[in-house]
């Protein structure tokens, strides 16, 4: 990293060279009981109240949820915990993985595939509820991570890389399914995700993993750690390396995931395709080029003049992606009882080559920028072989060329028949030729934390200080609208350029002379681009295709490097946070024992920035081409001013640097009360304060426990969670551009995200009640049932959110005046029209704000059950836990009806997520000796999705279950284990969704059956 690396770097190896004094948020994991298998709730055992252990600190523990140290996994608030037993025993899956089968997380950033994900592919998200990537707090033994730049496309939330953490150095993963923010502070709205490190680890363990998956290389993956104590005990340190890699799946290499367009016209199919639309000045109807289906084009209706072109075909479901972590963290008690520790964590997350389509399609999807001249050879040449269609357009010699002027404006003014203008066309710049483009995603995130607990009289304390940073680069390419515009005139080329200036009219639009066209345009090194299928050469990309009309003379392919140019983005976070906690006992005793307390302070600096770069080429003002500060107007670097500054390229937005910084403060208190031998109470309190406009937030929290009878244990929680909005969002002026389809030209255009220094915090009030049954004996003596049923919901009051771009349309350009829009709507002026006619066909942008939106209100239900007994030699275990959503409700607001978003895809809405209302797991597994055994079921329920006719706004997406089979064996001398696993064992596809990777890729796997092979030796 830029600033970073050098000093987290060096600290991290003065950290291990010289066993620097370190320890994670427990200084060690207290062991997992026995019955703590599966997907265990930790805070479901057997009630017994703990008090301080002063004098040891290696049975000091704080569980998720709580700050007070001591505190029982079996407190009143719903902890799941995930050991490592539990990881080993379904094959070591990655936290992507392990994301992905959570029942209680929907609607997560998981996956690379661009185009329903859209995090990018290089990072992954938790996603708690379904209640958005930012409120699910991510923590690494007890410790914040700082954000991951960039926010989400069309949600403007940030979130927390989970690619980032190690799975080798994993103890365990503590998930609070409740909000925590009267703990932990913002972001906890949804829940609390803790991964604890192995801090104590002694020996050397190296893993080693590979997963064969048809049409790819496959999965790859190695962990090594390794750990020592030292000084009689007195320190450890321990190191951890974890290395993956993950091959690539192209579209090509899924059956399901190249729909034709009769089976879903939604399915990667745009309308701005190749070869171009031919739309003649004379009002003619526009020309579907004769070799559209023959190049691989599809036609949605026989008269329909559009050529639709596939742009998945040349796209990968699943990116070649290359990760990697290195964990260190070192322990010292010294004498006089303090205890001292250290972390230092590097991660790195590479994807070298991110496939796309040739070329994006041009925002201006047509106008008299993309005209065409009757002289133009492709046209000529077009003529010939098609004299019937395009003769009447076309200027030469030969007897097929018809057009002999205007008869108008042109012939009036005295240009030559062959330079006139006779058409415009609707199409993209390369398509199924290719070539394949690739670019690169690169993430990088470095933190070191210190600790320092220590007794003084009656008083723990606990100081922490961690500081995180990430950078993160992205590339991209897209044509340069001025150069394309050159090309279409036989201008094209980069010493063409340098030879023949651009030229410009009054208003800064590119416009050239017709004597520099007659002295230039298609010779020397001037070069036309040619829009007609005679210029396509069939693509293996696209297979089955041939061109009969296919001519070398009118290739476009060396006019690529000069219309593409590669654009990046470098984002860069930081986060310091600086906290003390002091806990211990209150002098008073209640019914059940002695009250313990815990108060704390904590200080958060944050910083965001975001800067563009522009990658092969020297920006002739400095900057990067697609500042949009710098380079504004499509007519050339050299414009500055124009009616419509859009940037220089055709389709990717214009970028925006952005820099913030932010201090939060905030304090906080928790007591634990044992008012009873059988009931227990926990209180929480905490003040933050986000200063300037966005104030402050006071939330608390009461949580009870009462064990009713021996087996049978209640319990419940009630309190106010908050998020107050990250720097992203309270920028001044615009925070982000995206580009978003627009439902009624269909086609994409520039969304303008403007960021609000004002917004108020989200605010929510969750409630959650649930009962814990735990029964022994019943099938034998080391039998054991364990079952919770917990009913779970959250309030939402103003959520962040942006404001829907389609619903902002419709308001200022109702349906009943379609396609007119209406400059009195309060909605007008969001709203960039050019033309002169308002109306959405003259669209060229739309700016939305980030606001605080409709409140949300959602309720469910979340079960477990977990049951183990002897059987045979052996021992079986069986376990279920599934979660069901009872509710998903948007109020309405001034930009949109309510609505029950609830068992819905929610793929148009900025307001939700893919929502399906039932997802669940079934296990069943048999242990004996060396061998351990296991079969999964993971499903997830029907939902419902907005599909095209004639499919209807209702249909559904199918129901999806696979089942998965592990299998470990130890060898002989248990310090070698071999283990294997059969995912998705009957190869089922995923659902259909009409979108354009056919599936849904936050709740779906496209991997097909996947068979993994491992092995791992302990020393």
């Amino acid at each position: 990293m830029s600033t970073a690396s050098c000093p987290l770097r060096l600290a991290a190896t003065i950290i291990f060279l010289c066993a620097a004094p370190g320890m994670a948020q427990e200084a060690s994991p207290a062991p997992v009981d026995e019955h703590e298998h599966g997907e265990a709730d930790g805070a479901d055992h057997a009630h017994e109240h703990h008090s301080h252990e002063f004098e040891t600190f290696s049975h000091t523990v704080t569980v998720t949820g709580s700050w007070i140290p001591g505190t029982p996994e079996d407190a009143a608030q719903p902890v799941s915990v995930l050991s490592r037993d539990d990881l080993e025993a379904e094959g070591s899956p990655s936290v992507f993985d392990l994301i992905r089968n959570l029942p209680f997380s929907l609607g997560a950033n998981l996956g690379s595939e661009q185009f329903g994900v859209r995090a990018g592919a290089d990072r992954s998200s938790l996603n708690l509820r379904g209640l958005g990537a930012s409120r699910s707090l991510v923590l690494l033994n007890g410790d914040r991570l700082t954000w991951s730049p960039g926010a989400i496309p069309n949600q403007a939330q940030l979130m927390v890389d989970t690619n980032v953490l190690p799975m080798v150095a994993v103890e365990r993963v503590e998930l609070l399914r409740d909000g925590g923010a009267a703990t932990y502070g913002s972001d906890a709205i949804a829940g609390v995700m803790n991964v604890i490190t192995r801090s104590h680890f002694d020996g050397l363990s190296f893993e080693g993993k590979h997963s064969m998956i048809d049409g790819s290389n496959g999965d790859g993956e190695i962990g090594l750690i390794a750990g020592r104590p030292f000084a009689a005990g007195r320190g450890h340190a321990v190191t951890s390396l974890g290395l993956s890699r993950r091959g690539p799946i192209r579209f090509l290499d899924r059956r399901w995931a190249l729909a034709p367009y009769a089976d879903n016209p939604r399915g990667g199919w745009s309308g701005t395709g190749r070869p171009a639309t031919f739309y003649p000045l004379s009002d003619a109807p526009g020309i579907r080029d004769p070799n559209c289906e023959r190049v691989g084009g599809a036609v949605s209706s026989p008269g329909s003049p559009l050529c639709r072109y596939q742009y998945t075909a040349f796209d990968n479901i699943v990116q070649d992606t290359r990760r990697g972590q290195w964990f260190t963290e070192a322990s010292w008690d010294t004498e006089g009882g303090w205890h001292l520790g250290a972390e230092f964590l590097l991660a790195r997350s590479e994807v070298p080559s991110w496939f796309t389509s040739p070329s994006y399609p041009p925002t201006r999807v047509m106008d008299a920028s993309r005209s065409v001249r009757a002289n133009n050879p492709g046209l000529i040449d077009m003529a010939r072989l098609y004299p019937e269609v395009y003769g009447p357009y076309a200027a030469c010699s030969a007897p097929y060329c018809l057009w002999q002027g205007d008869g108008a404006a042109q012939d009036a003014a005295g240009i030559d028949p062959g330079w006139q203008e006779v058409a415009w066309i609707r199409g993209r710049t390369f398509g199924q030729e290719g070539p394949l483009r690739s670019y690169f995603r690169e993430s990088e995130t470095e933190r070191v934390a210190f600790d320092l607990e220590g007794v003084t009289g009656e008083t723990l304390w606990a100081f922490r200080a961690s500081w995180s940073a990430a950078e993160r680069k992205l590339e991209d390419g897209d044509v340069l609208d001025y150069r394309l515009r050159r090309a279409l005139a036989g201008l094209g080329g980069l010493a063409c350029e340098q030879q023949v200036p651009n030229e410009h009219d009054g208003g800064g639009n590119l416009s050239f002379s017709l004597e520099t066209l007659r002295r230039h345009a298609g010779q020397g090194d001037c070069s036309y681009w040619i829009p007609f299928s005679n210029s396509i050469r069939p693509h293996p990309a696209v297979p089955g295709v041939t061109n009969p009309d296919y001519d070398p003379a009118f290739d476009n392919g060396h006019l690529f490097d000069y219309l593409t140019t590669i654009l990046g983005t470098r984002g860069e976070t930081t986060l310091l946070v600086l906290e003390a906690v002091a806990s211990g006992l209150l002098n008073w005793s209640l019914s059940g024992g002695t009250a313990e307390y815990a108060v704390g302070a904590q200080w958060r600096a944050e910083t965001y920035e975001l800067t563009p770069y522009s990658v092969g080429v020297a920006p002739p003002r400095g900057g990067a081409l697609h500042d949009i500060e710098v380079y504004p107007c499509p007519g050339g670097p050299e414009i500055t001013s124009c009616a419509t500054p859009e940037g220089l390229f055709v389709y990717l937005p214009p970028a925006f640097s952005t820099e913030d910084d932010r201090g939060i403060g905030s304090v906080f208190g928790e007591l634990s009360l044992p008012l009873h031998s059988s009931l227990d109470s926990q209180l929480s309190l905490r003040f933050e304060d986000y200063g300037g406009d966005v104030g402050s937030s006071l939330d608390p929290k009461v949580a009870l426990r009462w064990q009713a009878t021996e087996a049978l244990a209640l319990r419940g929680s009630l309190g106010t969670t908050f998020r107050g909005p990250t720097l992203n969002q309270t920028v001044s002026g615009i925070a982000e551009t995206s580009r978003e389809n627009i439902g009624p030209i269909g086609t994409a255009k520039p969304v303008r995200i403007h960021g609000d220094p004002a917004l108020d915090p989200e605010s929510a009030t969750t409630f959650n009640a649930g009962l814990v049954v735990e029964r022994s004996g019943l099938a034998g003596a080391g039998s054991r049932l364990f079952a919770t049923l917990d009913y779970w919901r959250y309030d939402f009051r103003d959520p962040l959110v942006i404001q829907p771009f389609s619903a902002l349309i419709g308001l200022a350009c109702p349906p009943v005046d379609h396609p007119l829009c209406d400059p009195g709507s309060p909605w007008f002026d969001a709203l960039t029209i050019s033309g002169g006619v308002p109306t959405i066909e003259n669209l060229d942008a739309v700016s939305v704000r980030i606001v605080n939106g409709p409140d949300i209100e959602t309720d469910g239900i979340d079960f477990r059950a977990d049951f183990e007994a002897d059987a045979g030699q052996g021992r079986l275990r069986l376990g279920a836990s599934a979660t069901y959503a009872l509710s998903w409700r948007i109020d309405g607001w001034e930009l949109g009806e309510a609505y029950d978003a609830k068992g819905r895809l929610n793929y148009d809405t900025s307001l939700a997520r893919p929502l399906p209302e039932l997802k669940g797991r079934v296990f069943a597994g048999y242990s004996r000796g060396p061998f351990t055994g296991r079969w999964k079921l993971n499903y997830t329920g029907s939902f419902l999705q907005d599909a095209p006719p004639p499919w209807g706004e209702d249909y559904p997406v199918d129901a999806h279950a696979t089942h998965d089979i592990h299998v470990s064996w130890a060898l002989p001398g248990d310090r070698t284990t071999l283990f294997a696993s059969i995912l998705n064992l009957a190869d089922e596809d995923p659902p259909l969704i009409f979108r354009p990777a056919n599936y849904d890729a936050s709740t779906h796997d496209p991997l097909g059956r996947v068979l993994s092979i491992g092995v791992r030796f302990e020393l």
